[in-house]
């Protein structure tokens, strides 16, 4: 597999662009009640019922179709109007506010490392960027806490909460790529998971490349289903690869 210089890259997020911790029942409940103005006075019984609401939610939104290979999206825009209609709560009139704030308040999210060096790199260069992402976040949700987290600046942000279908559908790739004008063939996708981004980015025409961090190799060739990528330990080794093209 030989590498070649991309006229786009897309990115994942979740373990591509930052690492997120564990979103539990009390984290979201809490996250839905600041996001409400009451996250500090909110009573008991209130906070039960979110979170009962919201353990019900995610219960039905984890249902998978064995006959299919990739799963819908559950806009978390839908869950939250369904969650604060319930529960007598007040959300903020801007859902991708609402959105951003539930992000932010939920969990801790961290760059990954060598990320903004990795952007940075790919900016000097000239090569577009773009994220495409199997989020419940909608892309302007996840667009906001990107700009305000990270000082890079992508072209665009697309979950799989727009599209409906989850990576590795590559119906999503496929529409994103149609959107910005590029081909397929001329882009790199970056992820972190070998079956939604390795085979799903492959299925429609792009290189994938895979971080994880425990590799037994800064940077190897690997293959995921008859599809071979390339895989490095952390974005720096990618940087690396990226100077020599």
């Amino acid at each position: 597999m030989k590498l070649f210089k991309p006229e786009m890259v897309f990115f994942d997020y979740g373990g591509t662009l930052f690492s997120d911790s564990h979103v539990t029942d009390d984290t979201a409940a809490h996250a839905i009640a600041t996001i409400c103005g009451v996250g500090d006075t909110v009573d008991a019984n209130t906070f039960r019922e979110i979170k009962v609401r919201w353990r019900e939610m995610i219960n039905f939104s984890h249902y998978t179709n064995p006959e299919q290979e990739f799963d819908c999206e559950f806009p978390v825009s839908s869950m939250l109007r369904c969650i604060t209609d319930l529960t007598g709560l007040t959300p903020p009139s801007d859902m991708v506010e609402a959105e951003y704030g539930f992000h932010c308040h939920n969990a801790t999210h961290t760059p990954m490392p060598y990320i903004e060096e990795l952007l940075s790199t790919l900016s000097s260069k000239g090569i577009r960027t773009g994220v495409i992402s199997n989020n419940a976040l909608s892309g302007p949700g996840l667009e906001l806490f990107l700009k305000n987290n990270i000082s890079h600046r992508f072209e665009i942000c697309v979950t799989s909460a727009d599209y409906i279908y989850c990576k590795p559908c590559p119906l999503l790739f496929e529409a994103v790529c149609r959107r910005v004008g590029v081909d397929p063939k001329n882009c790199w996708y970056c992820g972190d998971n070998a079956h939604p981004d390795i085979l799903g980015s492959h299925q429609a025409g792009m290189q994938g490349i895979l971080v994880d961090p425990t590799a037994d190799s800064p940077s190897s060739v690997k293959t995921y289903r008859n599809v071979e990528y390339l895989c490095v330990s952390s974005w720096k080794h990618l940087i690396e690869e990226l100077n020599t093209l």
